[in-house]
């Protein structure tokens, strides 16, 4: 009986850890503006796509919820673009475009 339990416990412990990597893939790696650039000049065929969000904003978590985790979604974002995620109320950064810093707020 116990060693039935155990096999059990061991079975479903392997099954949620092979899950957990499969769904690793399935998060956007998302960029910082900066890196993101870099990213853009060196592969010539992914686009920017640019998030902006709040932290307040309710659409906004429930855009990164319900399509930023959905794996068709995430598989043809992660195909043709690069990922960035931008807060226009955080001060303080700087954003550089053109050869020109650029800070918000």
């Amino acid at each position: 009986m116990v060693r039935n339990a155990i096999k059990t416990i061991i079975g479903l412990t392997a099954i949620a850890l092979l899950m957990s990597s499969f769904t690793a893939s399935n998060h956007l790696e998302w960029q910082d503006w900066n890196v993101a650039l870099k990213q853009a000049a060196a592969n010539k065929n992914k686009i920017i796509l640019v998030d902006l969000y709040t932290d307040w904003c309710g659409w906004c978590k429930r855009m990164d919820k319900d399509t930023y985790e959905n794996a068709g979604v995430v598989s043809l974002l992660k195909q043709n673009f690069i990922a960035v995620k931008l807060n226009p109320e955080k001060g303080g950064a700087v954003y550089e475009f053109n050869g020109k810093k650029n800070k918000l707020a």
